[in-house]
């Protein structure tokens, strides 16, 4: 996987995880594989996110989306959530796709996510 420039791997001596480095990104790199566009993580542990990201744990990270015709992204995002599996939230963003790395037991409890991938309070 290819990151933008910018995407960062650390933060304040942090380092992304395990989840996301070792699992999450060799399989969003081979679902890229199988609907032709190449790999690249827009924001890992960088940019200004909501307050409570997992992207400043290092436990998230957002997919390039521009080179999907609009009509397959929710194809491609639902395609990610199977591969990943439930410790994975998988969301389609207007410019990207958020992954992160969620493996609360209480998760469903506190949100749901509704079929387009959006998630919205329980």
């Amino acid at each position: 996987m290819k990151c933008k420039a910018g995407a960062a791997l650390t933060r304040d001596g942090q380092f992304v995880s395990r989840e996301i480095i070792e699992y999450a990104m060799p399989i969003a790199d081979k679902i890229c594989a199988t609907f032709g566009v190449e790999p690249i993580a827009t924001s890992i542990m960088d940019g200004t996110h909501k307050v409570g990201s997992l992207h400043y744990l290092g436990r998230a990270f957002d997919l390039r989306t521009r080179d999907i015709v609009p009509a397959r992204r929710e194809a491609f995002r639902a395609a990610l959530r199977r591969a990943l599996g439930p410790e994975y939230d998988v969301v389609l963003e207007d410019t990207h796709i958020h992954i992160e790395h969620d493996a609360k037991t209480s998760h469903l409890t506190l949100q749901q996510e509704n079929p387009d991938g959006n998630k919205v309070a329980a």
